[in-house]
Formats: C-alpha cells, structure tokens, sequence
C-alpha cells in the first residue's frame, strides 16, 4: 500500500517581479481560455446527443412513474426499463464513434483536444502535455454525465482555475532543490509575449560571451572577426520560443514539514498554484511526491503512543488565563502543569483589533449623521446606507488582523490538545473551569475580548485529534455554573 501513496505539498514563489507576476497571470488566464473553449465546443457536440435522446428519456421517465404507482408486479415494467436504457447506452456509444472519442478511456479526449489547441492558436501559449491534462479532467466530468449521475458540463469561474500540471516529470515544471529554483519551459513563452528587452539583454550577453571565447581560443597569426560582422550573423537568431522563466523556491529550513517531505519522499511531478490573499494573487510550486505524508506519520505515532496509555484521567483545565493550568487526576496520580501559550501576541492583537473598531465606528457616524443620536448611539430602526472609501480599506485590515488572531488561536489550542492526548489519554473526562479571581469585573472583560471563542476552539482541537487517531472517546464536563443555567432555562420554558 505504501507504494500506490501520493500527497502534494506546496513551497511559496516570493519576491517575485512584475514581469514574471504578469507573466504567471498570463498562464493562467491562456489556459482557462483553452479550458473553455474545449467546454463549449464538446456542449455543442451534447446538444446533438440529447436531440437524439428526448425521446427515450421522456419514455423512461412515464415507465419510471407507473412503477411507482403499481403495486402489482412490475416485472414487465422492469424488462421495459433495461430495454430503453439499452437503447439510450447505444445512442451514446454511437454518438462517442461519430466525434472519435470512442477509445482510449481516460486519454479519449487527447485528439478532440490537440486539435481544438492548434485551431484557436493556443500552441505557443500552452504546452501539448497541459492540454492533455486539461482534456483527461474534462473526460472525467464527460463520463459522468454519459454513464453516471453527473450533469451537464459548466463553465469553470476564472477565481477558480488555481492549479496547472503536465503530470510528467520534467516536462512543463522543472524542480531543482539543489539550487532551490521552479523552471518553467518555453512552451508557455513560444508567441512572443516575453518583453523584447529582457531577450534582447540576455541574446547578446550571450554574443559577447561567444565572441570573447572565439577570440580566446584563435590560433596564432589569425586575425578575428570584427564584431559587427559576428554581430550581424548572430542577430537573425534571435526568434521567440527559447525563453525559460526560472523562479527562486522560498524553502524554509526552519519548517519541519517541508525538510521532512522533500529529505523523505519521492518527487514524481510538479505544477503550478495560486492563491487569493487580500485580493492579490500568491503562487506556489505544487509538488506532488510518493510516500507518506508526514501527517499521516504524526498520526500513526500518536496512535502509537495513546494505545500503550491504560489509565483513564479525569482532567480540568483553565485556558484564560495568560497560563494554561491543567490538573489531572486517576485512580494512582494527581498531577499539575502550566503552560505559557502566547497570551501577550494574541492581547497586542486585540488591541489593535479594537482601535480599528473604533475608527469604523467613527467612520459610520461621520457618514451617517441621521442614523446616531448626539452622544453617537445608534438610533434603533435606522440603517446605515453609505460608507467611506476608507472604511472599506479598513475593513479588508480587521478582517486580516482577525483570521491572524483566530489562526493563533488554534495553533494555540492544537499543541495544548496533543499534548492531553499524548500523556493522558484519548479516554478522558475533560471539564474547563474559571478560577475564583476571574470575578473580577475588569479581568473577566479583559480575557473576554483576547480568548473570544476560546472554549469551544479548544473543545474542537481536542475531539479532531481523538477522531483521526480513531481510538477513544472524549467526555466533556459543564460546568456547574452552566447547569444551573441551563436548569432555570428549562424551568423558565415550562412555566
């Protein structure tokens, strides 16, 4: 089994420049035009499909109806049924021998397609191996749609085209973790899109390199060329199609992760990724490998480590406080641990999160007078119709700032719930409680704020855990607090 295992791992393209960010877009959007001008031409071949198929559908659909209104036997019925699905699975494989996509299973689409490349001039924007991956995707949806539930092909969104591969290795997307770079062929590059200045610098550097070497290794007596002769041999060669776009891998060293998927896998193939990030584009070089991934090595080593765990512990746990305090207790041991996990990053966070509240506020009142009383209350019934052009920049910041205080957060909690498993268990009773000095008023706010959501994000941390181990059960303890609570709520309902 470990043999037929494949994961993909992504590494960040960074301090990419203009050009080579224009020329990235530039890939993307040929091949999303390619992907939709395969789409609507194969919708054009399905209309005639479904001409010749109206009328056995409509005769499906009334025998499918009388089987489910008789309550006699249906065997007829049925015989009836399988004949006219018979007929219509005819229809199609005629249909596929027609347009020449009868053989070749998952490949049946590399001609349709090649053709449609070569036709709309895609072959200098697109390399042949690409298409054909394109065209096996779209064979997958086609099958559905032929002999499975799968509907009608739709056009893909442009957002939504983000991962490009040839699936062969060294072909479109050279990786060299030697040098740490991501090379992209000159099969993207073939219509003359590259700036002419960026050629022209790096042809005749390499003239001037040609020429020194010439001259370097003349023999004796013979006299050079001038260069304005070997200049003028040299400039007809100069032709589109010999560019390779070669980006630098911003590998972390200081990642575990990725040393651990590049030191202990097999690299198969790579493509090309994007992703949307406060509205601009990030790539990354998408590398497909063979072997375990080292989330599932961390899994089957927690696994481990929990089945030699035969103790069942009853543990209570404070987490909002700036020290995580945990104390557990079994039938042998009672322990207590603390634990600092960051609380000052997540409270400066807060902070600002709060200063930009306040200036969105204020932004409101200044742009909307009518709906706010004098001392800046919301008047009740009034809604806010317009907004600022810098109210909206600030709210692309407070949601960036808060997916960062949110992400913090988890990390914060998945570390603390491993490590509850790991030395406790995945049998265990577990109860979040508040120490007496949060009554105070200004404390309890304080921590209020920064661990928003904290209870039920560690609550989730822990039981994600315990499920992808897939050994035990978590038992979670309210507090008696939040059963009185809900005691006098239900008592409130009946009444």
């Amino acid at each position: 089994m470990a043999d037929n295992i494949y994961f993909s791992y992504d590494i960040a393209l960074k301090n990419l420049s203009i050009d080579e960010q224009y020329q990235l877009d530039r890939i993307f959007r040929n091949c999303k035009q390619l992907n939709d001008i395969i789409i609507e031409n194969i919708n054009q071949l399905i209309t005639v499909l479904e001409e010749r198929l109206s009328e056995n559908k409509k005769e499906y659909a009334f025998i499918l109806k009388n089987i489910e209104e008789t309550d006699t036997d249906t065997t007829e019925l049925e015989e009836k049924r399988q004949d006219v699905i018979d007929k219509m699975n005819k229809i199609k494989k005629d249909w596929l021998e027609e347009n020449n996509i009868d053989k070749g299973g998952t490949h049946r689409l590399d001609r349709f397609v090649s053709n449609i490349r070569k036709e709309h001039g895609f072959v200098g924007k697109v390399p042949h191996t690409t298409t054909l991956v394109i065209g096996m995707r779209l064979n997958q949806a086609l099958e559905k749609y032929l002999f499975g539930n799968g509907k009608r092909i739709n056009f893909k969104p442009f957002y939504d085209f983000r991962y490009i591969t040839s699936m062969a290795q060294k072909l479109d997307f050279i990786v060299n973790f030697e040098d740490n770079t991501f090379t992209l062929n000159p099969g993207f590059f073939r219509d003359g899109s590259i700036s002419w200045k960026n050629k022209r610098k790096k042809h005749w550097k390499r003239v001037e390199q040609r020429y020194q070497n010439y001259c370097n290794n003349l023999k004796d007596g013979k006299i050079p060329i001038p260069y304005d002769k070997w200049k003028k041999r040299k400039e007809n060669r100069l032709k589109p199609g010999y560019y390779y776009l070669t980006l630098p891998l911003d590998i972390d060293k200081n990642n575990a992760y990725i040393q651990d998927c590049i030191q202990n896998s097999e690299f198969r193939y790579a493509g090309l990724k994007r992703k949307l990030k406060n509205g601009r584009w990030t790539y990354y070089a998408c590398i497909t490998a063979k072997g375990k991934s080292p989330v599932l090595k961390e899994k089957q080593l927690l696994s481990f480590l929990v089945e030699e765990l035969t103790d069942t512990y009853e543990v209570k746990i404070d987490i909002y406080g700036p020290e995580v305090e945990l104390f557990a207790k079994s039938n042998d041991e009672e322990k207590v641990e603390s634990f600092e996990l960051g609380y000052d990053s997540l409270n400066k966070r807060m902070k600002t999160l709060s200063n930009i509240d306040r200036y969105m506020e204020n932004s409101r009142i200044v742009t909307n007078p009518d709906c706010y009383q004098e001392d800046g209350q919301k008047i009740k019934g009034q809604k806010i119709h317009t907004h600022s052009k810098g109210y909206n920049i600030i709210r692309t910041k407070r949601k960036y700032q808060f997916d960062c205080h949110s992400e913090t957060l988890k990390n914060r909690y998945n570390h603390l719930a491993k490590y509850i498993v790991t030395h406790y268990g995945a049998n265990i009773s577990l109860e979040i409680i508040k120490k007496e000095n949060m009554n105070v008023r200004e404390k309890k706010n304080e921590r209020r704020k920064v661990l928003k959501y904290s209870q039920m994000t560690f609550i989730h941390a822990l039981e994600k855990i315990v499920a992808d181990i897939g050994i035990g059960q978590v038992n979670i303890i309210k507090n008696k607090n939040e059963q009185n609570n809900q005691e006098n709520i239900e008592d409130n309902t009946e009444e």
